[in-house]
């Protein structure tokens, strides 16, 4: 970003930079992940960016061809009247000059983004253009849906969502772990499919993990109710309690949770209670971008917390206090016993 910007950006700037157009569409995951690290590092310019983002949401929707035509002569047009011996350029007239630019730009990019999305496929969700946001390892990304939902997606994590919601079903996928805070639509519930099991809600703050590689797909809600189902049963939670799904046994088990550690974990925080190697493998192959070599010698249970830790501090710790030896070698965790 450094080299993208040699002092802090203007909103002309802004508008008309593709990767900061991206972010403010949620159209590409590394875009939106390097412009809310930019922001993290930059709170002084939140303002700017707050202005300049509802800018382009506001040129977004797609022009016709006649317009995006009158509007690249105007462009022109203004472009040659700049060069003038004696005319200065405004401020006003750069800004509008700016926006001409992202006009044009957001209507080819949004009809090419439809192209593009049209031949998703879903079960699902049939008949709607779909957006597919996956997280980078060691990251996480915040969504805004167009209902108004909010959505913290974890590392390794993957949401399959409508570019917006027209039926009276708000329905989305999820591969991995996030936190919905759920906007309240009368009439119009909201439905997360995970896997085999569904998640319904009205209006309520929740936690759903549901790793494809994980044996457990687990359900906390914070507030508010939600219906967990699948083919065969149904449960109705309250807050405070977590429903877990096991994939091999095919059955629910319904618990506690500890709320500051739960929304801590979003946040990349892993948690282990009498963990397995696979089930340390996985959690660890999402966080840092790895994978694991299965082991079925490992008869290891590990419990502990590993937060915002380097991978190698993370082994050096699996190493003091388990039996076994855990090692990384081409990008692999893999373990042995001592």
């Amino acid at each position: 970003m450094q080299d993208k910007f040699d002092s802090p950006p203007s909103i002309e700037e802004l508008i008309v930079d593709i990767s900061f157009v991206h972010f403010c569409l949620s159209s590409n995951a590394e875009d939106v992940v390097l412009w809310n690290t930019w922001l993290a590092d930059n709170p002084q310019h939140q303002a700017r960016i707050e202005e300049a983002k509802q800018l382009v949401l506001l040129l977004s929707d797609s022009p016709t061809d006649i317009e995006v035509s009158t509007e690249r002569q105007k462009l022109l047009q203004s472009l040659d009247f700049a060069k003038g011996p004696n005319i200065r350029r405004s401020v006003p007239m750069y800004r509008w000059m700016a926006a001409a630019v992202i006009l044009i730009f957001l209507g080819l990019f949004v009809q090419n983004k439809m192209r593009q999305t049209e031949t998703v496929e879903s079960n699902a969700i049939v008949g709607q253009s779909m957006v597919e946001q996956t997280v980078p390892a060691g990251k996480m990304m915040h969504l805004r849906l167009t209902d108004g939902t909010e959505v913290d997606l974890a590392a390794g994590s993957t949401l399959l969502y409508p570019s917006s919601f027209t039926d009276t079903l708000r329905k989305v996928e999820l591969k991995g772990d996030a936190r919905f805070a759920v906007a309240h639509h009368g009439g119009k519930p909201f439905v997360i499919q995970a896997g085999n099991i569904a998640v319904k809600v009205l209006g309520t703050t929740f936690n759903v993990q549901a790793f494809e590689s994980d044996r457990y797909t687990r359900v906390v809600l914070f507030e508010g109710k939600v219906r967990v189902s699948n083919e065969f049963d149904n449960y109705t939670i309250t807050p405070g309690q977590v429903l877990i799904f096991d994939k091999q046994e095919n059955k629910f088990s319904l618990g506690s949770f500890e709320p500051e550690e739960e929304a801590a974990r979003i946040n990349g925080l892993l948690v282990f209670e009498h963990a397995s190697y696979e089930e340390v493998g996985q959690r660890l192959a999402h966080k840092y971008g790895i994978t694991y070599e299965p082991n079925s010698k490992i008869d290891m249970s590990f419990s502990g917390k590993i937060a915002h830790e380097p991978l190698d501090a993370v082994i050096e710790k699996l190493n003091f206090t388990t039996n076994y030896y855990f090692y990384i070698q081409s990008n692999t965790l893999k373990v042995k016993n001592k």
